[in-house]
């Protein structure tokens, strides 16, 4: 049982960073994303409405 206990909190602390390291990096690219002039959101939309054009033409 004493053996189990530290290989029980490196899990968690494990864990834990993986967590803290994705939830840092989003929060990171939703600021730097705000700064910005809505350009890259419109970008993001144009190429999916582009993409979306391409599949429906390989369907007809």
């Amino acid at each position: 049982m004493p053996q189990m206990f530290p290989v029980y909190l490196v899990v968690y602390y494990f864990f834990f960073i993986i967590i803290l390291f994705v939830s840092y990096y989003k929060f990171y690219w939703y600021l730097s994303n705000s700064d910005e002039s809505n350009e890259s959101l419109t970008d993001l939309s144009q190429l999916y409405v582009s993409t979306d054009e391409k599949l429906n033409f390989k369907k007809k």
